[in-house]
């Protein structure tokens, strides 16, 4: 099974390494331009540029599912939009259609230019924006915000998985788990996530094949 993993707003693809060594699956693991070790393409209109490169990537490779975290979800679901058998999407903490309680602390976003900042930010909410793009972390903060963009498409299958502090997105159209005990970054529970999608998805497989 061929699994895309995409990371949210300030991770990093290597945060994400451990789940390249189970044997049940193969896992590839996605990162943005300006994030972890990939150099900056984008200081402007950052979530349409990440959306156009996310999906020359799903035109080129195919993948059974693709898992995507907070801001990730928010380029995948614009990238799949009228694209061609669509894998089985997995949506972790979705950040979309703008954040209000965000807007209200956005004057504190300058404060990640200091890097003793981002260093507090990545211990405390596990995330990788020391070594990541100042420019690209702040702007892309700032159109998550205020961001406006609607889904035509929602392909069949669609699951959601959030934490107790996340506001449920009714427009989804799709019901979705609560998962207690997360937070706002989901990376100490991928793995169970991604294992339980990977069993569902095993046993629908051999369903349609009986």
């Amino acid at each position: 099974m061929k699994i895309l993993l995409v990371h949210d707003w300030g991770q990093a693809a290597k945060q994400y390494l451990f789940l390249t060594k189970e044997p049940r699956y193969h896992i590839s693991l996605y990162e943005f331009p300006g994030f972890g070790a990939c150099p900056v393409k984008y200081t402007n209109k950052i979530l349409y540029g990440f959306a156009v490169d996310l999906r020359e990537c799903l035109c080129e490779h195919r993948f059974d599912m693709i898992v995507a975290c907070g801001m990730g979800c928010n380029v995948l679901m614009r990238a799949v939009q009228g694209l061609q058998r669509p894998s089985k999407l997995v949506l972790v903490n979705p950040t979309l259609g703008g954040v209000p309680k965000l807007r209200a602390k956005l004057l504190a976003v300058s404060l990640l230019q200091l890097r003793s900042v981002r260093r507090d930010l990545d211990r405390k909410y596990d995330l990788s924006t020391e070594n990541s793009n100042v420019e690209v972390l702040i702007n892309s903060l700032h159109e998550l915000a205020f961001d406006t963009w609607k889904q035509v498409m929602l392909p069949k299958g669609t699951k959601v998985y959030r934490g107790e502090c996340d506001e449920f997105i009714d427009r989804l159209s799709v019901g979705d788990e609560v998962i207690p005990g997360m937070g706002h970054s989901a990376l100490q529970y991928i793995r169970d996530i991604i294992m339980k999608e990977v069993f569902l998805w095993e046993c629908s497989t051999d369903y349609q094949q009986s």
